[in-house]
């Protein structure tokens, strides 16, 4: 069970949230670039906050340097370094 959603403003209502529900740590998706990894930088929730990347996003981001098209003709040869779970789980 997951409980509720709520929307957390800043990083003393995460802090806050954090220590009601005495997390271990937060988890968060990877976020290389951009305003959400600026977001994420700024928080200080006051329990480790950890960005997990998924496989396939380390596979593909050393390729990703010249938009879309530039990746695209890497892709087979990205999926191939995958094994099948990899490839598909979320």
């Amino acid at each position: 069970r997951l409980g509720t959603a709520a929307m957390l403003e800043d990083s003393q209502a995460i802090a806050r949230w954090a220590a009601g529900a005495r997390l271990d740590a937060i988890v968060t998706p990877y976020a290389p670039v951009g305003p959400t990894r600026d977001a994420i930088a700024a928080l200080t929730p006051g329990v480790p906050l950890v960005m997990q990347r998924r496989a396939w996003d380390a596979a593909a981001w050393p390729h990703a340097r010249g938009g879309f098209f530039g990746l695209k003709k890497k892709i087979p040869a990205v999926l191939g370094t995958l094994t099948p779970l990899e490839a598909v789980v979320v």
